[in-house]
């Protein structure tokens, strides 16, 4: 087991204006990966609920579209998405994007 399977990390840094997390993707080659960052919230353009079985080996509970692509992380969406609307709210958007997948 590695780290990211015990403990999925999510946490809000500087105010609220950033967030670190694991981002989780499949490889060409078909080969789960996944890398721990620091994203700001201002190139984050939606927050989405996603489905469990796109990544059954890690089952990522939402995706946030930064940059056109996606990160999928295990964080639940209710947080990822509060996170993500205190920034707004706070730093300022004309707009809100929140999606679940049915």
């Amino acid at each position: 087991m590695t780290d990211a399977d015990e403990s999925p990390m999510f946490k809000e840094l500087d105010g609220n204006t950033l967030f670190m997390a694991t981002n989780f993707w499949q490889a060409e080659t078909g080969v789960m990966r996944f890398a721990t960052g620091i994203w700001p919230w201002e190139e984050i353009s939606s927050v989405e609920h996603i489905s469990e079985d796109i990544m059954p080996e890690v089952q990522p509970r939402c995706a946030l579209k930064w940059q056109g692509a996606y990160l999928y992380l295990q964080v639940e969406f209710t947080v990822a998405a509060n996170a993500w609307r205190r920034y707004r709210l706070r730093y300022g958007s004309k707009h809100l994007t929140f999606t679940t997948e049915n």
